[in-house]
């Protein structure tokens, strides 16, 4: 040591740092004898994950999906920081400019509410709430100028979802007519009538259309189906006002009878 330019360490000074190491030792094994029950029991309470849920939001982020009020777009946006003020920061740095040079910030985000189905919403106004979110739920937010947000009777449906689904449904029956295979070809008349079911808006047969979009030979299959069946109720419910009307005119006595009731009917209802 003093070759080398170092001071000479005595006996005594290395007794007091052994001593001082010793206690040491003895303090981290007091600690943790103290501190290995803690560890156990915040180990059998599911540490782990609730170390994850809390550091998830930091590391991860939470993916909402925000929708202006009252007609805006889908816009997916991810939150880091569990404030009210980040999650409008989020939802502003995610809208497109309005013109360029002219973007959005935080104070353009008046209102924001979790949609809660089937049609209402819950204000988000503190940390809590924020924290509350659920990954890929529905958040609804509005402009200064904006109406405030309802909190019931509220809906996400998308007002040209059918209209697209009428006009996909209308251009596979076009195609099933117009088809080079002459086992999947209609005839003009099925198509008329498979047209003016949809223009109608007939549940059954946009019902068929989500289920069987993906194989033209199903939907033509059920569609005909569907559509023979409800001619041959027609045909039915014919032929039983013909029936009922022929025996009127068959007995004029029944006749009156039921012109007598159906007055007196009348008159009841009108009272």
């Amino acid at each position: 040591l003093v070759a080398h330019g170092h001071q000479p360490v005595s006996v005594a000074h290395l007794h007091n740092m052994a001593w001082w190491g010793l206690g040491w030792l003895m303090k981290v094994g007091s600690v943790a004898k103290i501190s290995t029950p803690v560890l156990e029991g915040w180990k059998y309470l599911g540490g782990a994950s609730i170390a994850f849920q809390l550091l998830r939001t930091s590391v991860f982020g939470k993916t909402l999906r925000t929708i202006e009020y009252p007609d805006g777009d889908l816009i997916t946006v991810t939150v880091r920081r569990s404030s009210p003020r980040a999650l409008r920061s989020a939802i502003a740095a995610a809208q497109p400019p309005l013109f360029p040079g002219a973007t959005l910030t935080h104070e353009d985000v008046n209102e924001v509410a979790a949609f809660v189905p089937p049609h209402f919403t819950q204000p988000v106004r503190s940390a809590y709430d924020v924290r509350a979110l659920l990954d890929n739920q529905f958040v609804v937010w509005s402009r200064p100028e904006s109406e405030p947000i309802p909190s019931r009777g509220v809906k996400l449906d998308h007002k040209g979802a059918e209209e697209d689904q009428l006009l996909a449904a209308t251009q596979l029956v076009r195609r099933l007519r117009r088809s080079n295979d002459h086992n999947m070809q209609i005839s003009r008349a099925e198509e008329d009538q498979l047209v003016d079911l949809l223009v109608d808006h007939d549940r059954g047969m946009l019902t068929l259309y989500r289920c069987f979009k993906h194989s033209d030979k199903e939907f033509r299959r059920h569609a005909l189906r569907y559509l023979y069946r409800k001619l041959g109720e027609s045909e039915n419910s014919d032929a039983r006002s013909a029936s009922v009307t022929l025996r009127l005119l068959d007995h004029p006595e029944r006749r009156e009878s039921e012109n007598k009731n159906s007055s007196l009917s009348t008159s009841v209802c009108q009272r």
